[in-house]
């Protein structure tokens, strides 16, 4: 019998991370040791949905560009 390859796999029976917990990437945790950076701080922005308006507070949306090519 052929598996089906579109069959979703079986969820996981343990979280991949721990509740409350950040998992930082090497570089990332490099910064935060030396200060450079506080990790929680985007973490919080981005749980209030606040990211790309706090990171520059003093430009008005219309003059935002976009990522999108045309």
């Amino acid at each position: 019998m052929i598996p089906n390859p579109f069959k979703r796999p079986a969820p996981h029976k343990q979280p991949l991370f721990a509740p409350s917990t950040l998992k930082l990437s090497e570089k990332v945790h490099w910064l935060a040791r030396r200060g450079l950076i506080d990790p929680l701080a985007y973490v919080q922005r981005h749980v209030r949905g606040t990211g790309a308006r706090s990171m520059r507070p003093h430009a008005k949306p219309t003059t935002w560009r976009s990522n999108r090519t045309t």
